[in-house]
């Protein structure tokens, strides 16, 4: 994700972010490793933004944990009919504020995913704008 640090961000997203990755992240964090190995999506990444940690969210989804400039950031992701995955992604601070607000931040983008065998390929943008495939709009990774 982008590199520029606004200090303009509204200081109640930190609880809501922390209440937020430990709801969804301890009880999975405990789980044994062949729990989360059982299904290529789910586990650890290394990408080229960083490790990225994807858990089995709702039936048709996922949830992703990460950390950006030393904050947690999180991913949710929904299995389209054709087997890739979209959603959003949202952190405590960005390189662009959006207008409105995801999960308590006006820090969010889009994402479109895919998963085939071992790697991980995503397009992402800032808020609603439009995916675009460019480089340094990719996020791609490797589960290990």
């Amino acid at each position: 994700m982008p590199d520029i640090i606004h200090s303009t961000h509204k200081p109640f997203f930190y609880p809501a972010l922390l209440m937020l990755t430990l709801t969804l992240f301890i009880p999975a964090i405990s789980m044994s490793s062949p729990v989360l190995a059982q299904d290529s999506k789910v586990g650890r990444f290394i990408t080229n933004y960083g490790p990225l940690i994807f858990f089995q969210g709702n039936d048709k989804g996922l949830a992703g944990f990460y950390y950006y400039k030393g904050q947690p950031a999180h991913l949710f992701l929904n299995r389209n009919k054709n087997g890739s995955y979209k959603g959003y992604w949202v952190q405590a601070f960005s390189e662009k504020k959006c207008a409105k607000t995801k999960n308590g931040s006006p820090y969010w983008g889009t994402i479109d995913a895919a998963f085939k065998g071992k790697n991980f390929l995503a397009l992402w943008n800032f808020c609603n704008d439009p995916l675009i495939n460019q480089k340094n709009r990719q996020w791609k990774g490797r589960s290990h």
